[in-house]
This record gives C-alpha cells, sequence and structure tokens, in this order.
C-alpha cells in the first residue's frame, strides 16, 4: 500500500493549489484567502477588491468543495493587512445595489474549478485506486484463484489430476469438499470444467503413492510448484492434514524439488489463510 500513497503525494505536488496550511493533510480542510471580484468602491491604494475566506475540503490536495466562510474589501492583492469584514447582510445589500459584481459568490458554496493538471492528477489518482482495489482483491481470493500460467500441455492437465485425485483419496475415501476443490482449481488452471467422463476416469483410476511420484517427477519450475500446491490445497480442505496425505505430501515435495521452508510456508498458508503462523 505506501507505493501507491507515495504516488498520491507525488502527484499532488503538481497542480496542487495555494493552501494557507503547507502542512494540510493528505485529506482534510484547509483555509486561505482569495480574490472574488472588483468592486465600485475606492480605498487608500485604489480600487477595492472584493475577497473571500474559503475553507477547502480536499483530497489528496484537489478541492472538492469550498465554503465562504466570510467576505472582506482589500487592496487588489486581497493583502491581509488591508482587509475590511463586509457583515453577510451587508454585502446582499451592496450586490443588489450594483455595487458588488452580481457574478460574486453570495452562497455559503463555491464552485471548485480543477487545472487541466489537477484534472489529469485527479484521473490518475482514481486509476491508482482502482489497481489498488483490484490487488487487496485478488489478494484475497483463495490461493486456487490464483494458479494461472502453466503449461498447456494435455498431459500435463491429466497429472494435475490424478495427483488431486489420489491426494483427496489416499486416507480412504474422496469427501464432497475436497471435490469441489479440484474443480476449482482444475477450472481456474484450464479455464474449462470437468465433463463426467473425465470424473468417472478419475474415479476409477488406481495408483498407489510410488505410481504418483512417478508421474509427477517430471516437472519442474512453475509446474512442479502448481502441482504440489494443488495438492496441498485438496489435502488442508478439511482444515486438517491427515497422516496418510501428509505422507504422500513430503514425498511429492522431495520429488518435485521444492524448497522445504516453502513447503511448510503453503501448508501454513492453506490451513490458515489469516496469517496464523502455526506449524
Amino acid at each position: 500500500m505506501r507505493w501507491f500513497f507515495a504516488a498520491i503525494s507525488a502527484l499532488s505536488l503538481s497542480g496542487a493549489p495555494a493552501l494557507a496550511d503547507s502542512h494540510a493533510p493528505f485529506w482534510g480542510e484547509s483555509e486561505t484567502l482569495v480574490f472574488l471580484s472588483e468592486t465600485e468602491f475606492t480605498g487608500p491604494n485604489g480600487t477595492q477588491s472584493l475577497c473571500g475566506q474559503v475553507n477547502d475540503h480536499h483530497i489528496a490536495y484537489l478541492p472538492i468543495r469550498r465554503n465562504i466562510e466570510g467576505y472582506y474589501f482589500a487592496d487588489r492583492n486581497c493583502s491581509p493587512e488591508s482587509l475590511v469584514p463586509i457583515p453577510e447582510s451587508r454585502f446582499a445589500m451592496l450586490q443588489e445595489a450594483g455595487l458588488i459584481p452580481a457574478s460574486a459568490p453570495s452562497g455559503a458554496d463555491m464552485s471548485v474549478t480543477w487545472s487541466a493538471s489537477q484534472r489529469a492528477s485527479f484521473a490518475i489518482i482514481l486509476l491508482l485506486a482502482a489497481l489498488t482495489m483490484l490487488a487487496l482483491h485478488r489478494a484475497s481470493l483463495p490461493r486456487t484463484l490464483r494458479m494461472r500460467n502453466v503449461s498447456g500441455d494435455p498431459l500435463y492437465f491429466d497429472v494435475l489430476l490424478s495427483v488431486m485425485f489420489h491426494t483427496a483419496r489416499t486416507d480412504g475415501v474422496i469427501e464432497k469438499d475436497e471435490l469441489t476443490a479440484i474443480h476449482a482449481i482444475y477450472h481456474e488452471i484450464t479455464g474449462a470444467k470437468l465433463s463426467p467422463e473425465v470424473m468417472a476416469a478419475k474415479f476409477t483410476e488406481v495408483f498407489n503413492d510410488d505410481g504418483i511420484i512417478s508421474l509427477a517427477r517430471v516437472y519442474r519450475g512453475r509446474e512442479a510448484e502448481v502441482l504440489l500446491d494443488a495438492a496441498i490445497l485438496v489435502a488442508t480442505r478439511q482444515g486438517k492434514v491427515t497422516r496418510e496425505k501428509m505422507n504422500l505430501l513430503v514425498s511429492l515435495n522431495h520429488v518435485l524439488e521444492r524448497d522445504p521452508n516453502w513447503f511448510r510456508d503453503t501448508i501454513n498458508g492453506a490451513l490458515y489463510p489469516k496469517g496464523s503462523q502455526e506449524a
């Protein structure tokens, strides 16, 4: 998340409105004095300007709402030393008399106008926010939904199914939630659904642990990782790992030459998805 706020901070430095408080937070309020219009009045230093004390509500230093807190006569540059307060009741009277331009804002709210750079910054902020939300959503998904980018070899998918079905069956019976996990993993990796014919074939397929290990041992890299990851997801589907399943997983991890720390962390991540570090 730090990259998101760093990017926003960088964007806010370009096209930021002039704020009275240079240490204003990323979002909040700040007050400043702004020029509203010229008037028909003359002061010691020439024509008096109409100035407003404005309260800006901002996000990432981009104004989203402006409220006028008070009105003043002042020199042309709205110098704070030359301010003369104008009561709100008198302001309306002067405006009706034409001494203050009718275009001068007279309500509590002012319209907010953004520069081109501010509009571009806001568009980029929205894009970064959308990408951040997408990343958070993707990180919150079960690992079964983040396992693409493996071989397109049909034989690999067949071995993957055999490994998952054998993992589910290795302690005696394939449970319904294990079958659900197999369906989900296969669909995520291949984009296809298991056909009834494939399901029937895998249900009747018979391997011992050595046979499954012989099928799996030829794979390395990403394919080996996904193969073992899928087996772990099936083995931990019920919130625990039986002794028979753990023996198979250990053998697979050894033959696939996966890192022991990765193996341990992957099992813990499947059993305790909220970050528990139980071994």
